[in-house]
């Protein structure tokens, strides 16, 4: 084909995939890409220096203050770094990035399909159908909304990547295998083996491009009528995928197996009731891939548990139903290589995810890359239908024609509307509670959203806790997620000041979770609000004699020593934490208050100097700085600390922030007294 017409594919195909996602853009973060991303603040990147950017391959999502000793999906995170680089955190620019990926994603999958044409099996095909059904296959794949969690939904970039780089190893192999050149050829072998690298990446399901590959040389470069290539080709798959899905489980249990599988603990399901849902949710996916209207698409769905192959009744059908497109697939491999390789790889790539790895049941996102040539038959079909019957039925040419621009049109127009769906998180999560009733997650994300997130308010409150009441009876992903649900409703019930009901809650949800950190620690904070030093006390030191040292756990244990009265003893602690993260403001801030305490002004000013030149800009540096300066006996230096206070808050926030310093255990303790009255005379012009 020549390079002109593949520069033309590459533009239509550009055209419609913007035009279906052109609503998304501007869309609001959501779910994970708080974690991963936006609070991520290994990926907040301000240069492009060589360290730099390596450090981000190490990112820590579920610690943004601490590297990891292992790589976490590094390839997309050096996206999301260079991306934060550029425009922070507007999601503009990454949404625009992950629908660029898409697009350059479904050109090579269309690249893909017309060198399939050209390997030994499909050498006889017309060239007019391998156009036909590359261009068609492709565009039906890529407009199709069932992407739309993958593509729209920042933080699957991820799945995006990985099927990138997948598909672009299964293209440098196809070169490499048809190619005489032998410098080419092992140019293209190296590139192959750099896909699968940079696959690998990005997610971890890319680890079956191997298989695929066995497939590719045995279908299509393989004469399969021979018993022993049938034979070796069994073979061969079946102990590439046992290595393989070892390796899998291995990369998504972070290589400990024992402990990977001892998730299957917290989960509302067994490993072989998943294997057994497993069956149904393939057969949904397929649903959804072949009639993904936005009504039926959902970030959660609503999923009973196979407890045997008779309940509920679907799932034998389910398994019934896969095995026949199976050995349809293999059937298909002698007369129709390119319709029995798209069903096996739909298969294959399903293998890791919904399998046995005790992974969530269902996501939208995991058909991105098994589905990549699951509309070649559709298209192969179509095509056959049109030159059999089309010269002697004009009606039927049109009809076909017709129905295949509406189906395009549709696909496109879902994804749209769907898009509509991802505007905000409140949108998203209100979507996902009229199609998921029976599930607590969108309950309990609405109510999140309510009090803790954008829409915040107190007037919020109330109903924010009816959600988080009714989310204790729906399903559950994980067990014991209770005890987080409990734990929030502690949090908001603190907000109102209701601290009985707080600590009512905390000490639910410490029942039903003994060994969470996040509840104990909220529970210590509940006791400091309180005025329980004691008790806070008493909560606080189990977390310390864990072994897992964390910077928070070691704050909150110096901040009770400095209102009990031993800043001395809490200085240590903080020294700690300060080692762990040298970056972090509060703990500066506590480090600096509690030398001031301890009679070590110098320090403490040195200390409280940096707290205050660190981000985010906040009121309470200041305050300490004041504090310090009092307790030294150096008014003017306080003078000069709240007269930079003036300039730089308005008196309003100064008044608002000293009352809701008052009685507030949750700062260090501090001569707010005196610092309000010097803090009234400075903003009032008076100096006495």
């Amino acid at each position: 084909m020549p390079k002109v017409n593949n520069l033309w594919v590459l533009i239509v195909f550009s055209g419609l995939i913007l035009a279906a996602y052109a609503n998304s853009f501007h869309a609001a973060w959501h779910f994970d890409d708080k974690p991963n991303i936006l609070n991520n603040t290994h990926l907040h990147i301000d240069n492009l220096k060589v360290k730099t950017l390596v450090g981000t391959l190490y990112s820590n999502p579920n610690n943004p203050y601490k590297h990891s000793k292992k790589m976490f999906r590094p390839v997309t995170c050096l996206t999301f770094a260079l991306n934060w680089y550029v425009g922070q955190d507007d999601p503009f620019g990454y949404r625009l990035t992950n629908v660029i990926l898409h697009i350059l994603t479904s050109f090579f999958i269309y690249c893909v399909i017309l060198v399939l044409y050209t390997t030994p099996k499909l050498t006889g095909v017309a060239m007019d159908e391998s156009r036909f059904v590359a261009i068609l296959a492709t565009v039906l794949w890529a407009v199709n909304p069932v992407h739309t969690q993958a593509v729209t939904y920042i933080v699957q970039r991820m799945a995006v990547m990985a099927g990138l780089f997948y598909v672009l190893g299964i293209y440098a192999f196809l070169k490499a295998r048809l190619t005489v050149n032998g410098n080419y050829r092992l140019l293209s072998y190296a590139g192959c083996l750099i896909c699968y690298v940079l696959a690998l990446g990005s997610k971890e399901n890319a680890v079956t491009l191997p298989i695929s590959l066995i497939l590719l040389e045995f279908i299509f470069f393989r004469d399969l009528n021979r018993k022993s290539v049938r034979q070796a080709l069994i073979g061969v798959i079946a102990i590439s995928g046992i290595i393989l899905v070892i390796i899998a489980v291995g990369l998504f249990l972070k290589g400990d197996f024992s402990a990977g599988f001892r998730a299957y603990d917290s989960r509302p399901f067994s490993m072989g009731q998943r294997l057994l849902t497993e069956f149904r949710i393939l057969v949904y996916y397929l649903s959804l891939i072949f009639h993904p209207s936005p009504t039926r698409l959902s970030i959660e769905h609503d999923i009973v548990i196979s407890t045997s192959l008779w309940y509920p009744w679907t799932t034998l059908p389910s398994l019934l139903l896969l095995l026949v497109l199976f050995f349809a697939g293999i059937a298909c491999l002698k007369r129709n290589p390119l319709i029995g390789f798209s069903i096996l790889f739909f298969f294959g790539n399903h293998v890791i995810e919904s399998s046995i790895i005790p992974l969530e049941l269902i996501f939208e996102h995991r058909n991105y890359l098994p589905s990549f040539f699951i509309f070649v038959p559709v298209a192969i079909g179509l095509n056959r239908i049109s030159k059999r019957y089309g010269h002697t039925s004009l009606f039927l040419r049109y009809a076909i024609g017709s129905f295949i621009v509406l189906l395009v049109v549709g696909f496109g127009t879902g994804t749209s509307i769907r898009n509509r769906a991802w505007t905000s998180e409140k949108s998203l999560w209100e979507d996902a509670a009229l199609k998921a009733p029976g599930s607590a997650r969108p309950l309990s994300n609405l109510a999140y959203d309510m009090a803790y997130g954008k829409n915040a308010h107190p007037r919020n409150y109330d109903k924010a806790l009816k959600l988080y009441a009714m989310a204790l009876n729906r399903y559950q992903a994980r067990d014991g997620l209770n005890a987080a649900i409990l734990n929030n409703m502690a949090g908001i019930y603190a907000k109102k000041e209701n601290y009985p009901a707080a600590l009512e809650h905390l000490e639910r949800a410490l029942a039903i979770n003994p060994k969470s950190a996040k509840v104990r620690a909220d529970l210590v904070t509940l006791f400091l609000r309180m005025g329980r030093l004691e008790e806070a006390s008493v909560t606080m030191d189990p977390l310390l004699q864990t072994g897992v040292v964390h910077e928070g756990h070691l704050n909150r244990k110096a901040l009770i020593l400095m209102h009990q009265g031993e800043s001395q003893k809490a200085i240590p602690y903080l020294e700690k934490s300060l080692a762990l993260e040298p970056y972090f403001q509060t703990t500066l801030i506590y480090l600096g208050t509690a030398y001031n305490l301890a009679g070590r002004h110098i320090k403490a000013e040195q200390i409280l100097g940096k707290a205050l030149n660190k981000p985010p800009s906040n009121f309470l540096p200041l305050v300490c700085l004041m504090d310090n300066s009092l307790r030294s006996g150096e008014r003017e230096r306080a003078i000069h600390y709240a007269d930079l206070a003036v300039r730089l808050y308005h008196g309003n926030t100064i008044r608002n922030l000293l009352e809701k310093y008052r009685s507030n255990n949750l700062i260090p303790p501090l001569l707010l007294t005196d610092i309000s009255q010097l803090l009234l005379q400075r903003l009032n012009g008076i100096d006495k």
